[in-house]
């Protein structure tokens, strides 16, 4: 079952699926939500929050670039050959780096995520309410959970109904990817590399 891309099954795209509906990884206007495993719309959300923006996406959220809201470049996403690096716009220094040619696909990123499988940085989990994707920072679970009924996913404090949102991923009005972040929590790292990985329409193993 976790062969593939969850993201991917409920009508985002996945190559390596032949039940997949669409034919480009998720459009962030598609008219089809997430459904598989999709959880309840969480209650709760963060007191303040900062909206990154990936814009320029050719075509996909593997090579793009990640803005502020206000336009300010801050990383460059490339992906050749099946390697996707990451490069810091401020220091020139790569930040993150994928590799999609390996059996499992491998991620890693400087001084937060050690080199490992992404199915083990992303780990399929189940609950009561659906399945999803747990990620651990700084020793605290966290869930990766698509919105019923919406171009959306969460980030929750655990993947109970109600657990308080600590960051999402959602359509941009004007063709990319918005990621909204918690101030304060020490997420940004993490959370850009996962919005990479989710929305990229490959098998997450």
């Amino acid at each position: 079952m976790f062969a593939n891309n969850p993201y991917a099954q409920g009508g985002w795209h996945n190559p390596q699926n032949s039940q997949s509906i669409n034919h480009t990884p998720w459009p962030p206007h598609s008219s089809h939500p997430p459904t598989y495993g999709a959880l309840p719309v969480p209650n709760d959300g963060p007191a303040s929050t900062t909206e990154y923006r990936f814009t320029d996406l050719d075509p996909n959220i593997l090579t793009c670039v990640l803005s502020t809201r206000d336009g300010r470049r801050l990383l460059n996403i490339r992906t050749f050959n099946g390697i996707t690096v990451i490069t810091n716009l401020t220091t020139g220094a790569n930040f993150a780096r994928i590799d999609w040619t390996t059996v499992p696909s491998m991620v890693e990123a400087t001084g937060c995520i050690t080199h490992q499988a992404i199915g083990d940085f992303l780990r399929p989990s189940y609950s009561e309410e659906g399945s999803f994707r747990s990620m651990t920072i700084d020793r605290r679970s966290y869930a990766w959970v698509p919105l019923a009924g919406a171009n959306e996913i969460y980030l929750r404090v655990n993947a109970t109904g109600g657990a308080p949102w600590v960051a999402k991923i959602s359509p941009s009005g004007n063709g990319g990817i918005v990621l909204e972040i918690a101030n304060n929590g020490g997420l940004f790292n993490h959370c850009v590399i996962a919005a990479v990985l989710l929305c990229s329409g490959w098998p997450l193993v």
